[in-house]
């Protein structure tokens, strides 16, 4: 599960990022791609081309719940 934490954390910005970018920061090139295929597979990332990542709408709004959350928990 900490490989898509990091991967959610990566794109909580809501831009999209170069694939291979991703992988790089992670050190962990086959992982991340299956983490990514992952996400995209179930709605959580959109893929552009093959090259690039985004956290779908959804995701990005629910990720971004969680992080309040956890801050006021703090």
């Amino acid at each position: 599960m900490q490989i898509l934490d990091k991967i959610i954390e990566l794109l909580s910005d809501g831009e999209w990022h170069f694939i291979h970018e991703v992988a790089g920061q992670l050190h962990n090139e086959v992982q991340t791609l299956f983490a990514i295929e992952l996400l995209h597979e179930y709605g959580f990332a959109e893929i552009s081309g093959s090259v690039k990542v985004a956290l779908s709408k959804r995701m990005l709004e629910f990720w971004r719940k969680i992080k309040e959350i956890e801050k006021a928990e703090t």
